[in-house]
């Protein structure tokens, strides 16, 4: 049509050319691309080992932070035996007040990979940027922390011999992380823990002059326990009352922006939003040896009140059935473990 409207033979060329044009012109696109995508695929190479290596660098840096955190038993035994600074360094306003260290393992990392930054990827990259990611999802050798506040009660079950090594770690870490004018120890025990636990009677917690109990604190006869058991549910009383009473005084008028009908479903969230309320002090730990008495009911019932106010339960039972629930964490011991617990 061309050819016939100029009458030029140059048009025919021009319209022979064409094809040949047009698989050049794609022959050039193909090869530009292909030399784009092998850029993008070296960049996210090279981004790709960066990422794993900066991963591999905070991975640990995390885990020494995280062991500083929360010092093991043995640690906390050195600066009580040497009066070191890390004696009784623990206070009511710490984050990491009561908090207790049961063992080490692999853990989840406080690092995160932001997903947002990630763009659209083919599937083939998207699954290598995951497997970094899954590889250095875990912190190895980290603290396994527990913190009564948010327990309640903690159980240790094993045979005596065994279960008496995390007894005493834990009550290491108790007595040598915190004060006793905040730190209170007692405990209701048969005759065979009390003669395992006899160095208890040597600790400044279990004689402190800030400690609500004018009796004794360690209870190892049915008559001793029973009296025990008795002050301890006077405390909790006493304490019930004092957290009731505050919270009744706390009622009131609320800002309009915190209100129900402003905040709909955003209620109570943000610096307006309750917060926990502060737990009585001194707190008290009560070492509680299964069968200490009789009336097992009585013992199970204080446990179920005493963390709200401040009292906390170790439960010792030779088998973590035996262990009443509300030792919602609790440590099961090996009759001969290989290592350490702690």
């Amino acid at each position: 049509a061309m050819f016939a409207l100029t009458g030029r033979p140059l048009t025919l060329l021009f319209i022979a050319m064409t094809p040949v044009m047009l698989i050049g012109a794609w022959i050039t696109t193909r090869r530009r691309d292909k030399k784009k995508l092998g850029k993008q695929i070296s960049r996210f190479d090279e981004g790709l080992a960066e990422l794993a290596e900066r991963l591999e660098g905070e991975k640990k840096i995390e885990q020494r932070l995280r062991v500083a955190e929360i010092p093991s038993s043995a640690e906390v035994l050195s600066a009580a035996t040497q009066l070191s600074p890390l004696l009784w360094t623990r206070r009511p306003e710490h984050w990491n007040f009561l908090s207790l260290r049961l063992g080490t393992a692999s853990m989840p990392s406080r690092n995160t990979i932001d997903d947002d930054q990630r763009g659209d990827l083919l599937f083939e990259f998207q699954e290598r940027l995951d497997a970094v990611a899954d590889e250095h999802r875990l912190v190895d050798d980290v603290p396994i922390v527990v913190e009564f506040g948010e327990s309640g009660a903690i159980g240790i079950a094993g045979e005596k011999e065994s279960a008496a090594d995390v007894v005493a770690s834990v009550l290491v870490q108790l007595t040598g992380l915190h004060s006793p004018a905040e730190l209170i120890v007692t405990a209701a025990l048969t005759p065979e823990w009390a003669a395992t636990l006899d160095w208890l009677k040597w600790l400044p917690h279990a004689t402190s002059p800030h400690s609500p109990f004018s009796g004794n604190h360690l209870a190892a006869t049915e008559p001793a326990v029973a009296a025990l058991l008795n002050d301890l549910e006077d405390l909790i009383t006493a304490r019930e009352r004092e957290v009731k009473r505050a919270r009744e005084e706390a009622r009131g008028a609320i800002s309009a922006e915190g209100s129900a009908l402003e905040a709909g479903a955003k209620v109570g969230q943000g610096a307006g939003g309750p917060s926990r309320a502060p737990r009585p002090l001194p707190a008290v730990v009560v070492v509680v040896s299964d069968q200490a008495s009789r009336d097992r009911g009585r013992i199970v019932d204080l446990s179920e009140r005493g963390a709200d106010v401040g009292v906390y339960p170790v439960w010792v039972a030779r088998d973590a059935t035996l262990l009443p629930a509300v030792c919602r964490t609790f440590v099961a011991v090996a009759p001969d473990p290989a290592q350490p617990p702690l």
